[in-house]
């Protein structure tokens, strides 16, 4: 479940229970589309960073939160594509870097449901 990923993300990240909570919240609002989440993300206009950047919310956990997924599926990407090839699966750091991936792309897809 995405809030299941997202809490997770959230924790890992330093943060606590009640401000997890909040950030719930906000998730409810984005997917309903409510204020501040509103407004349609447009791929030919903007990018999805200054969408976020641009939303402007109370308590920013969300655009926080997005933000910081948006910036480590890039680096997780980039850092899989630039593995030596050579014994890769067999590495023990593969299915930890595998599930790692695998929870912030869930995370990722919902931030770019708009």
């Amino acid at each position: 479940m995405i809030t299941t990923a997202a809490g997770n993300i959230w924790k890992m990240m330093g943060n606590d229970q009640k401000s997890c909570e909040s950030l719930f919240f906000q998730m409810r609002k984005y997917k309903l589309r409510s204020e501040p989440y509103e407004e349609e993300y447009k791929a030919s206009d903007e990018t999805i960073t200054a969408w976020w950047l641009a939303t402007d919310d109370t308590e920013s956990y969300l655009q926080e939160l997005a933000l910081y997924v948006l910036s480590q599926v890039t680096a997780l990407v980039v850092s899989e594509f630039f593995q030596p090839l050579d014994g890769f699966m067999e590495n023990e750091g593969f299915a930890y870097r595998h599930q790692k991936l695998n929870l912030w792309l869930r995370f990722d897809h919902f931030i770019f449901q708009k």
